[in-house]
């Protein structure tokens, strides 16, 4: 699924509910420089074998909620400026983001700014002690 909408400067609204996203490993590129999307519903995602999801959502700049409740990420290995470039991000649920299998999570927020990030208590410390931004968390 990696690279499947990159790009896709028009696209504003996505519903990916009936996705079936079990057995995949990469999800790096998937959406970036989406500029115009506003809606994003991938509540349905199962994200338990993904390796991948550097990129993500980079520069996904008109995004303004987004919540990845149902993201398992133990397995990810790499989230390098997933959300970078988001510049009207003002909600992100986070909940069971994990980063213990993570080895390169670096810029994963830049360039976001003054957004509510509800997260666990490890994935908040790591938010709290490597990024100097207006970060309002809520474990």
């Amino acid at each position: 699924m990696n690279y499947m909408f990159i790009r896709c400067k028009s696209l504003t609204s996505l519903n990916l509910s009936s996705f079936n996203t079990r057995n995949v490993e990469k999800m790096d590129y998937m959406f970036e420089e989406c500029n115009s999307l506003i809606s994003l519903n991938l509540s349905s995602f199962n994200t338990q074998n993904v390796q991948d999801m550097h990129n993500m959502f980079m520069k996904c700049n008109s995004l303004i909620s987004l919540n990845l409740s149902s993201f398992n990420t133990q397995n990810v290995k790499s989230m390098y400026n997933m959300f970078s470039g988001c510049s009207s991000l003002t909600s992100l649920d986070l909940p069971n983001f994990s980063i213990n299998n993570t080895t390169n999570f670096s810029n994963i927020f830049s360039g976001v700014r003054n957004c509510n990030i509800k997260a666990n208590a490890n994935f908040a410390n790591y938010i709290s002690l490597t990024d100097g931004n207006n970060y309002i968390i809520i474990n």
